[in-house]
C-alpha cells in the first residue's frame, strides 16, 4: 500500500504547478469571446467619474473634440505595461488634432498614490488618469481585456473598440514590431470623415474580472 499512497502524493504535487498555470490563464490571455459585451453606443453621455487627481471627468462628452479615446489598463499586466510608449506617441500626435485621451484603471484595489507612481515610471503622467475601480466606464463600454481602446464620436457611438495593434500574435508571443496599427487606422479614418474600416477587434492581455 505505502507506494501506491506515495505515488498518489507525488501525482498531486506534479499536478499543482498545472493547475496554478491554468488559473494564470484564466486571467490573462487572448479574447475570444469579446463580442457578447460589444455595446454601439455608450447609454450614458454625459456619465462623470473623478480621475486620479480628484477631479470630475466626462469622458464621453467630446466638448468640441472630434473623439474620446479611452485605454483600458491594469497596472500590473505585463501588455498594457509594454505599450507605455505607444501610448505617449499616440497621444502626442492625436492630441494636438483634437482626439482626447484618458487611461482607465480598472484595478479595484489600486491606490491613487500607486497609480501615480507607476504613470511616472512609465512616463504616462501627461495623461488623464482615471481609477475605475467599481468598473463603470468598463460596463458603460463593454471593455473586456487590457490594454484595450475604445474610441467614442459624436452621440456617444462607439466607433472602434479593441487592440491598440498586433504587436502581440498570442499571450506572451511578440511579434518585436506592430505591422497593422489598428488604433491609428480607426484615428486617421475619423479624422477624415470616413468610417472605421475595421471598427472591432480582439485584444491579446489580461481579462478585465467582473464586479
Amino acid at each position: 500500500m505505502w507506494p501506491e499512497n506515495r505515488n498518489l502524493e507525488s501525482g498531486r504535487r506534479n499536478r499543482a504547478p498545472i493547475f496554478f498555470l491554468l488559473a494564470l490563464l484564466s486571467f490573462c490571455g487572448p479574447s475570444f469571446g469579446a463580442e457578447t459585451r460589444d455595446k454601439a453606443t455608450v447609454d450614458d453621455i454625459l456619465l462623470s467619474i473623478t480621475d486620479a487627481k480628484g477631479m470630475a471627468q466626462t469622458p464621453f462628452e467630446l466638448r468640441g473634440d472630434v473623439a474620446s479615446v479611452l485605454i483600458f489598463v491594469m497596472h500590473d499586466c505585463p501588455i498594457s505595461n509594454a505599450y507605455a510608449r505607444e501610448l505617449e506617441r499616440l497621444r502626442q500626435d492625436y492630441g494636438p488634432k483634437k482626439i482626447r485621451f484618458q487611461l482607465v484603471f480598472v484595478d479595484p484595489d489600486l491606490k491613487p498614490a500607486a497609480l501615480e507612481k507607476h504613470n511616472s515610471e512609465y512616463g504616462l503622467t501627461n495623461y488623464t488618469a482615471i481609477l475605475d475601480s467599481t468598473h463603470v466606464l468598463v460596463k458603460a463600454t463593454g471593455a473586456t481585456i487590457t490594454p484595450e481602446a475604445v474610441v467614442v464620436g459624436t452621440n456617444g457611438k462607439i466607433l472602434y473598440r479593441g487592440r491598440i495593434d498586433n504587436l502581440y500574435s498570442a499571450w506572451g508571443k511578440s511579434r518585436g514590431h506592430a505591422t497593422e496599427k489598428d488604433l491609428r487606422q480607426a484615428l486617421e479614418a475619423i479624422l477624415n470623415g470616413k468610417a472605421v474600416p475595421n471598427p472591432r477587434t480582439k485584444v491579446i492581455g489580461c481579462y478585465i474580472s467582473s464586479s
